[in-house]
């Protein structure tokens, strides 16, 4: 299933990672420029990484 959300702030990427995170989902992540996307993105990067530290 494919997944889209706008604004890449705090909480739209926290939503897409949630999703990212669940199996089955597709998430497509956009805001009004490339430069907030590519911020949102790099959040859930972040995110997904102090998973991992978590997990060790």
């Amino acid at each position: 299933m494919k997944v889209g959300v706008i604004g890449a702030g705090t909480m739209g990427s926290g939503i897409a990672q949630a999703f990212a995170q669940t199996e089955g989902y597709e998430v497509c992540l956009c805001d009004i420029n490339e430069e907030f996307a590519a911020n949102g993105k790099n959040k859930i990067a972040k995110g997904f990484e102090k998973e991992l530290q978590k997990a060790k």
